[in-house]
């Protein structure tokens, strides 16, 4: 399993989602494959995940994927195995 923790500073990876994404759907049957730890935020369910993804992170469509200051707005695989490398951690399965 990665755990993209950095217990030093608190961060992880975070994934805002919502059910009537497509994407958002491949791309958390992408982690679970490849057996990559986050936590999700279902903007439908949680306020506070849609204010964050409107104002701070400035967009409106799911899925996006956050990692500290680093952000993959979509699915794509590519951008989120950069994002591990760039942390020191292995790709997985």
């Amino acid at each position: 399993m990665i755990t993209l923790d950095k217990t030093e500073t608190g961060t992880r990876l975070v994934v805002y989602t919502q059910p009537s994404c497509g994407y958002s759907a491949e791309l958390k049957e992408y982690l679970k494959t490849h057996d990559i730890q986050y936590d999700e935020k279902d903007i439908t369910k949680d306020r506070s995940a849609y204010d964050d993804l409107v104002h701070k992170y400035k967009v409106r469509a799911t899925p996006l994927v956050v990692y500290g200051e680093k952000t993959v707005m979509g699915f794509c695989p590519g951008e989120i195995q950069k994002m591990i490398k760039m942390t020191g951690v292995g790709v997985g399965k």
